[in-house]
C-alpha cells in the first residue's frame, strides 16, 4: 500500500486562496504597526516567516521597537470631543500609553 505524502508549498509553489489571504492579513497587520511578533501570534505562524514573507512581499522593515505613528489631529479630535484616553485608544487601535504620549506631544 503506498503512502500518500502531503508537501508544504515552497517558494516555487504557488500560493493557494487562503495563502494569499494570510499574506493579506500579514500585511495590513505590519502596516497598522503590529509587531512581527503580535501578527506570528494571530497566524499561526513565527515572527521569522512572518517577516521572511513581508520581506519576499517586499516591505521594508521598521526598526526594532519602533513606536506606532498616530494621526495628532485625530487624538486631539476625541480628546477634545470628550473621550477618554482609554476610549481614544480603542477607537484607534493603539495603546493607552500611545495616546498618552500623543496628548503629551501636543501640550494638552
Amino acid at each position: 500500500m503506498k503512502q500518500e505524502t502531503t508537501t508544504q508549498p515552497t517558494s516555487t509553489q504557488p500560493y493557494t486562496e487562503s495563502q494569499g489571504s494570510k499574506d493579506r492579513d500579514l500585511v495590513a497587520m505590519f502596516k497598522a504597526g503590529d509587531s512581527l511578533r503580535a501578527i506570528g501570534k494571530a497566524l499561526d505562524i513565527s515572527h521569522v516567516t512572518a517577516r521572511a514573507r513581508l520581506l519576499a512581499l517586499g516591505l521594508e522593515m521598521r526598526p526594532r521597537g519602533a513606536a506606532r505613528a498616530v494621526n495628532l489631529s485625530v487624538v486631539k479630535r476625541h480628546i477634545d470631543s470628550g473621550k477618554t484616553h482609554e476610549e481614544t485608544a480603542r477607537l484607534m487601535n493603539v495603546s493607552k500609553s500611545t495616546v498618552s504620549r500623543a496628548v503629551a506631544a501636543l501640550g494638552e
